[in-house]
């Protein structure tokens, strides 16, 4: 039997195999699985990735036959091992036409093998299936489940020991015993190096049992690999360790690490699902790492929270450290810098991606003198934290020892002391000893290290600092003096925009960094899309001083498995250490919410969502980014042409050419100052004492004023200080309904007070005022303005269902006096049936300011569209993700076939557009076009060829075409399938496809 032509049958393209049956750069990442020949355990045969992720691990029958294993059930030992691996991944068995397949999985249990016949219907869709967790009734449950495990049981004994000894001692003892235990598993020690370990211990599962045991094994591991291993907050004497004796729980938590026990009530511990769960064997050093950053983040909470440490998953490290390597020249001798390491997850990767780089080069695996050298002089770490320092070392260590071929007798792995050397502690003398200090952006770190790295990967700090005006402005003058470097003028204007740590330790990168060097960050997405002068300015001066190659938006997969517990929208960048040019280009790519793949932490990355255009394009249209997030290329046609029709925002035409009043509402606090006693007078919209109207303010709904104090009153200089307050207004509220119907804004023609809630606008003295407050309302109410809102504004569509004034302000309006007399009454009608609660105006309400704008029908279309997969309360687009209905596809290809049909007429071929395939279950549904007077009779089933290509390419939407024929596949989710995707694949198959028709009659 051959297996990869068994393994074809299912949609497995042979580039995404693995062959695990030897070592070799290429499987680098899975050496603890590779066929070692001792017949000890079953190994798989090879493993299927998807995007460099394994997903399917895979032994041949054969094998299972030939030779015995001492397990009693090789393949639930061999699930447990893949399963220690912390990945969301499958096991199979290939047969001949036959593929038993099961989820990997901790527990002992009786795996459940699902069979798949090759000549089934959708066999062929299988893998693909797998990829896009499109998997009915599988049990793979929680894809964190390793790593969450693992950090509790790290947790609780860390906890325990904390109390008696402090969380430095702690860290490096917890540190020790999980060392030494990921020694015992990897056989490096074993039951006969004990006596010259621990002479009083009988077992190497005894060697951490009491004070005695321990300082002997403390001992043992500070002589064979380093004097500074994890150091104490005092010399490791005997009476140190004696001293901790005085509660059985310190050593009674370190035993139940290497003997694999777990914690039961406050006491003991039992065996049971615990440490002995997981074979350290095979539990990859970076699951380790993570785990490890995340416990240091958590233990701390107040001091993470303060030095804004956000921990950086497995899965994106892992996507920064591959692509900043990939197509490096000489990769094998980068130097690597993160200036803000926390556990070190980013050195880790980096440490085993030099060490492929090396193997591949010249042809050998290096062994431990090469495995030094690489950690001691092409790695370096900056941080301030010397808890995080020390589990980025251990984890260093660990990974050193992970690499090596021969890492057995012990002795051979000494390593140097780390500390000055690879990890570096900028926290100063004078500096307190914990929370926010300027650390690795300050002076006092040493100029050498500038120009000296090819590669500056991190995840810097995010979060905003308060209340400490001097570390806000030495992080400000640390920009100031690098945008110098680039230009003094722009230096002076720049201000760092809300005292964030990460845009400094971008700027500082780019000194860090060689000329012509590579920097990847993980950074908050606010730099993309905040406005305001400040935050403005700093992102033109990046744009124009660094050269990206390439963005990442990740703002649609916040608050999913992609990065777990991460609230805040995030990019990723990538940039060239080059000044660019405005014609130089970058890639803009914006995955979009796939709720079955977040689910499992997957990151997809859509050719189709993915844009190249100018540097130049960025700072003369900062929309555009926000805009490409949320929607299409066809959505930044659209938005240029609402900018163009309007030329003028509307708070330069309600300011200046007005010269009208608008404010946010007032402010209400617990401890106000402010003399509230002028609004006295006015009714208050925020006391309502009837029933209230949606769409106008109903003067018998509302109380007077009454508050004594506001913290803003918001009144305004000049002979009427309540002039914001004055009838007629336009009242905008902050926050969107779910539906229109319930009111986006409110007119009122009384003198009414309004709070924070609303955005006011009164056209007190204008003419014509009731009609232009009116207009507002109507257009605040249309389709128009929600879509133009949710594709340029900061927050809508992004963090939560709300946006700032600024957003409407900027919004281009057509001055109503530009109006036609005819459009003007509509306007003016639409507006009445609004205040007499008419739901049925807001189809019309659309049409007309369409019409105002010079949108189309197709324009129409595709807003419509746009709304529906991105409304601002689906603030993730789970409808987008959602399945296709049979309704829903029908009407996409009925769309298709009109826009393909004059085209096909002029060549005299009448289309025909079938679905083929699997149907409802598959991850892609399939169409079939052809001509209708063509032979239709024979197989309509998916060709091998293109479910490969669906695996391969992990695109929304994949074609192929040959004479006569063209077969298109789409994912299964519905923002891929409304009438503008259709639109879009239409243009796409008349400029590249549409010849497999000419000359087939």
């Amino acid at each position: 039997m051959n297996v990869w032509s068994e393994l074809k049958r299912y949609g497995v393209n042979r580039e995404n195999i693995r062959d695990l049956s030897a070592p070799s750069p290429d499987v680098l990442d899975y050496l603890d699985l590779v066929d070692s020949g001792d017949g000890k355990e079953l190994r798989p045969d090879g493993v299927i990735e998807s995007g460099n992720r394994p997903i399917l691990y895979f032994v041949n029958e054969s094998r299972l036959a030939k030779a015995p294993h001492p397990e009693a059930n090789p393949l639930r030992a061999l699930s447990r091992n893949v399963a220690c691996r912390g990945e969301r991944a499958y096991l199979a068995v290939v047969k001949p036409g036959v593929l038993e397949v099961t989820p990997v999985s901790l527990e002992d249990k009786k795996p459940n093998w699902r069979v798949f016949k090759a000549d089934s219907p959708g066999a062929i869709n299988f893998f693909t299936n797998l990829v896009h967790a499109n998997v009915p009734d599988d049990d793979l449950g929680d894809p964190n489940l390793v790593f969450d495990e693992m950090l509790n049981l790290l947790e609780t004994g860390a906890d325990r020991i904390r109390r008696r000894i402090g969380k430095a001692n702690t860290l490096s003892l917890i540190g020790r015993a999980l060392f030494f235990r990921f020694l015992c598993d990897r056989q490096i020690v074993t039951d006969d190096d004990v006596p010259s370990i621990c002479q009083t211990a009988n077992t190497i599962h005894e060697c951490f049992d009491n004070a005695g045991n321990t300082y002997r094994t403390s001992r043992w591991l500070d002589e064979t690999f380093n004097g500074d291993f994890l150091p104490f907050d005092e010399r490791p004497t005997r009476e140190f360790f004696k001293g901790l004796n005085r509660s059985a729980v310190v050593y009674q938590n370190l035993s139940a690490i290497i003997r694999g026990d777990s914690p039961v009530g406050s006491d003991g511990y039992q065996h049971q699902f615990n440490w002995a769960t997981f074979d350290f064997a095979h539990v990859p050093v970076g699951l380790l790492s993570q785990v490890y950053e995340a416990f240091s983040w958590k233990w701390d909470e107040e001091e993470s929270g303060a030095t804004s440490v956000h921990y950086t998953p497995r899965n994106i490290a892992k996507t920064i450290v591959d692509e900043v390597f990939d197509g490096l020249e000489n990769a094998h001798k980068a130097r690597v810098l993160d200036p803000a390491c926390g556990a070190g997850v980013f050195l880790v990767l980096a440490f085993r991606r030099l060490y492929r780089e090396h193997w591949r080069v010249s042809g050998e695996r290096p062994h431990t003198k090469l495995i030094r050298k690489i950690l001691q002089e092409q790695l370096c770490g900056f941080d301030i934290s010397d808890s995080a320092l020390r589990l980025a070392a251990l984890s260093l260590y660990l990974t050193a020892i992970e690499l090596d071929p021969k890492p057995v007798p012990p002795k051979r792995l000494r390593f140097e002391v780390l500390d000055d050397l690879t990890l570096f502690n900028h926290r100063k003398q004078d500096d307190p000893e914990s929370g926010p200090v300027i650390g690795s952006l300050g002076d006092h770190v040493d100029r050498s290290f500038d120009g000296t790295f090819d590669l500056v990967i991190s995840n810097p700090p995010w979060t905003r600092i308060r209340n400490d005006k001097e570390l806000a402005g030495q992080l400000n003058n640390v920009s100031k003096r690098v945008v110098a470097t680039f230009g003094k003028e722009t230096a002076n204007e720049y201000q760092n925009p809300d005292s964030v740590p990460d845009l400094p330790f971008l700027w500082r990168s780019t000194q860090w960094c060689k000329p012509g060097g590579r920097i990847a960050m993980a950074l908050p997405a606010r730099t993309l899309f905040k406005d305001g002068s400040i935050s403005t300015f700093a992102r033109e001066t990046i744009f124009r001083f660094v050269k990206f190659t390439g963005i990442v938006n990740c703002s649609n997969v916040r608050k999913t498995n992609v990065w777990p517990e991460m609230d805040l929208p995030f990019m990723i960048a990538f940039a060239s250490n080059v000044q660019p040019s405005p014609d130089d280009n970058f890639w803009f790519i914006c995955p979009q919410a796939d709720f079955s793949a977040n689910g499992i932490g997957d990151l997809r990355i859509d050719p189709d969502a993915s844009y190249v255009f100018p540097i130049q394009r960025v700072l003369d249209d900062s929309w555009i980014l926000k805009t490409l997030a949320v929607g299409t290329s066809l959505d930044e046609e659209i938005i240029s042409k609402i900018s163009v029709a309007a030329t003028k925002p509307l708070l330069d035409y309600w300011r200046r050419d007005l010269g009208l009043q608008c404010k946010k509402g007032y402010n209400v606090t617990k401890n106000p100052e402010k003399d509230a006693s002028l609004l006295h007078e006015l009714l208050d919209l925020g006391s309502p004492i009837g029933d209230e109207s949606r769409f106008t303010v109903n003067p018998k709904a509302y109380a007077k004023f009454h508050r004594p104090l506001l913290e803003r009153t918001r009144l305004v200089e000049g002979k009427d200080p309540l002039a914001v307050f004055r009838a007629p207004l336009f009242l905008l509220r902050k926050s969107l309904p779910i539906e229109r119907s319930n009111g986006n804004s409110l007119t009122s023609f009384v003198d009414i007070a309004f709070n924070q809630s609303f955005y006011g606008y009164s056209a007190k003295g204008h003419p014509n005022s009731s009609l232009l407050v009116r207009y507002l309302n109507v257009f605040a109410h249309s389709q128009v303005w929600t879509y133009y809102v949710l594709c340029t504004s900061p927050s809508l569509g992004t963090e939560r269902p709300v946006f700032l004034k600024s957003d409407f302000d900027s919004c281009p309006i057509v001055p109503i006096e530009n109006l036609n007399p005819e459009t003007i009454g509509r306007i003016e009608n639409l507006a009445i049936r609004l205040e007499s609660d008419d739901d049925s105006a807001f189809k019309e309400i659309d049409e007309v300011i369409a019409g105002v704008y010079g949108l189309n029908r197709r324009d129409v279309e595709v807003i419509s569209d746009t709304l529906a997969v991105r409304n601002p309360h689906d603030e993730l687009g789970k409808r987008g993700s959602a399945g296709v209905s049979r309704a829903e596809e029908d009407r996409f290809k009925k769309r298709l076939n009109k826009l393909l049909a004059p085209f096909a007429d002029r060549i005299g071929v009448e289309l025909f557009i079938n679905t083929i395939g699997a149907g409802d279950s598959s991850s892609y549904r399939f169409l079939e076009i052809k001509d209708k007077s063509a032979d239709l009779v024979g197989e309509h089933s998916v060709d091998a060829s293109i479910a490969e290509l669906a695996t391969k390419t992990g695109a929304s939407r994949i074609v192929q075409s040959e004479t006569g024929r063209i077969v298109v596949g789409i994912l299964n989710q519905y923002r891929y399938w409304t009438s503008s995707r259709a639109r879009l694949l239409s243009a796409d198959i008349l400029r590249e496809y549409f010849s497999a028709f000419e000359g087939v009659r």
